[in-house]
């Protein structure tokens, strides 16, 4: 646990750690390793978490006065520019605080089902296999074998 909260630790190893002790902890606390009941924890984090509002910023913060006549030129529209700000923005990661979850359009039975079905199709393709081959003629090397003394190659089949 102390290596997870430690700044001294490379990320990787505090992640590691972390990872480690929530594995090994599930079972003293009582909870649950399965996905599905995992699920179910995040979707109410989702409904506690408050949402962030980002106050919208107005304009460049400089107002024109009866004066400035610089202010007036720049804020005309030069034909080719857009409305969009002259200045480069840093992108900003969307929160992911969605609140409602599409339905799930992979039917969990039907997956089973055909996983259970590709199981079965691999089984009987390897025991056709099998069964070719013991149909198959067998063929006699017709190229004489080294004998040895020692035995050697004597027990090749079994």
């Amino acid at each position: 646990m102390f290596l997870s909260k430690s700044d001294e630790e490379t990320t990787a190893n505090r992640k590691l750690a972390k990872d480690l002790v929530d594995t090994w902890s599930r079972p003293i606390f009582n909870k649950s390793t399965r996905f599905e009941d995992m699920r179910n924890v995040d979707d109410d984090r989702v409904f506690r978490r408050p949402t962030v509002r980002r106050p919208v910023s107005s304009t460049a913060g400089m107002e024109a006065r009866d004066g400035d006549l610089d202010l007036d030129v720049s804020r005309e529209k030069r034909p080719g520019q857009s409305s969009a700000r002259q200045h480069a923005s840093r992108p900003e990661a969307t929160p992911m605080d969605f609140y409602v979850r599409p339905q799930s359009k992979i039917d969990p039975d039907e997956v089973r089902a055909r996983a259970k079905q590709v199981i079965q199709d691999q089984r009987r393709m390897k025991m056709n296999k099998k069964l070719q081959q013991l149909k198959a003629p067998k063929k006699k090397q017709m190229q004489a074998t080294k004998l040895s003394v020692e035995g050697r190659g004597m027990l090749k089949y079994l």
